[in-house]
């Protein structure tokens, strides 16, 4: 009997030591999160989003995206296709423009 209460102690003793140690690196952890060592994708995302390749990957996005409204401009203007859709498409293209400027 007393070898299942000397167990049940050090049973115990670990539990306490786990739930201390988990009490103890949650603030540790969740501090240096919020200082950026880990998990630093806020400071890499702007960084990337500064970065040359990143500006010029936007720029040639919107050339594409202003290309694609002339040639529905074109479309609508010699009246090929269907108007509605191709004003659906020039509003989509719009808002996608609007999003990367």
């Amino acid at each position: 009997m007393s070898n299942f209460k000397e167990e049940k102690k050090v049973v115990r003793s670990w539990l306490w030591f786990v739930i201390g140690l988990l009490i103890l690196t949650i603030p540790i952890f969740t501090g240096l999160k919020y200082l950026g060592v880990i998990g630093s994708t806020v400071v890499e995302r702007v960084v990337f989003k500064e970065s040359f390749q990143y500006k010029e990957g936007m720029e040639q996005r919107a050339n594409t995206l202003k290309a694609n409204m002339a040639e529905i401009d074109m479309l609508i203007a010699t009246g090929q296709g269907d108007v509605k859709k191709l004003n659906a498409q020039k509003s989509f293209l719009r808002v996608q423009l609007n999003a990367i400027q």
